[in-house]
C-alpha cells in the first residue's frame, strides 16, 4: 500500500477526461492509496476498476465452476473479511462496519467461484 493517497474525485477526473469513465457508485469522495483490477487482490483503501478487455475481458477463461469453501471471517474487522473472501474468490455484498458476527452462506458451504457472501 502507498504512503500517498488521493480523493477519488481526483481519479475521477482524470478518467473522465480520458473517455474510460462509465459509472461510478457512491457520492462520498474518499482517499485511495491504491489501484486493483483483480477483485480477488483488492486491498483495503484500494479503488477497484473493471476494465473491458479489447477481446476478452479480465475474468474470462477462469473456470467459475470450482467449488470454493467460505472461510470463516466471523470476528473479523470488515475489511479483513473483505479481503480474505476476495482472495478465495468470492465477492462481497451487504457490508456493515465493525466486526463480522457471521455470513450468508455460512463458513464453510460450498459455493461457486465469483459467488456473492453478506456479511
Amino acid at each position: 500500500m502507498s504512503d500517498v493517497s488521493t480523493a477519488l474525485r481526483a481519479v475521477e477526473d482524470v478518467l473522465r477526461t480520458a473517455n474510460l469513465l462509465t459509472e461510478v457508485r457512491g457520492s462520498e469522495d474518499i482517499f485511495v492509496r491504491g489501484v486493483s483490477q483483480d477483485s480477488r487482490t483488492v486491498a483495503a483503501d484500494d479503488l477497484f476498476l473493471a476494465w473491458t478487455g479489447v477481446d476478452s475481458d479480465a475474468h474470462d477463461g477462469e473456470d467459475e465452476s470450482t467449488g470454493v469453501t467460505v472461510p470463516d471471517v466471523s470476528g473479523l474487522p470488515a475489511r479483513s473479511a473483505v479481503r480474505e473472501l476476495h482472495k478465495h474468490g468470492l465477492r462481497v455484498a451487504d457490508v456493515g462496519a465493525g466486526s463480522v458476527l457471521r455470513t450468508y452462506p455460512a463458513a464453510g458451504s460450498v459455493v461457486q467461484r465469483g459467488g456473492v457472501v453478506r456479511l
